[in-house]
């Protein structure tokens, strides 16, 4: 179990803030920082959901904290995809 929650949360890091952060900008600087910035919060976020979720729920079963980091990571990116500003301004190449 623990070789395959490793592998899903370093794909999801991999791939969710930068991908995120395209839908966020156009511009690499920026998207860098949105990266850095999604990666961080979702990493934040995730184990203290890990830690503190259960209890605030009434519970007292342990979370996986690296489950719950690629579950925020791509909640991140489900509402990036859903809201971000340069998502409605990218053309298909060619268009």
């Amino acid at each position: 179990a623990f070789d395959a929650v490793g592998s899903i949360i370093v794909i999801a890091m991999f791939i969710c803030p930068p991908a995120a952060a395209r839908l966020m900008t156009n511009r690499l600087e920026r998207q860098i920082l949105w990266s850095i910035a999604f990666g961080a919060g979702s990493a934040v976020a995730g184990y203290v959901l890990a830690g503190y979720g259960p209890l605030w729920l009434g519970s007292s079963n342990a979370v996986s904290a690296a489950g719950m980091i690629a579950t925020v990571s791509g909640l991140v990116l489900a509402l990036a995809c859903l809201y971000a500003p340069a998502r409605s301004r990218m053309t298909a190449p060619g268009s």
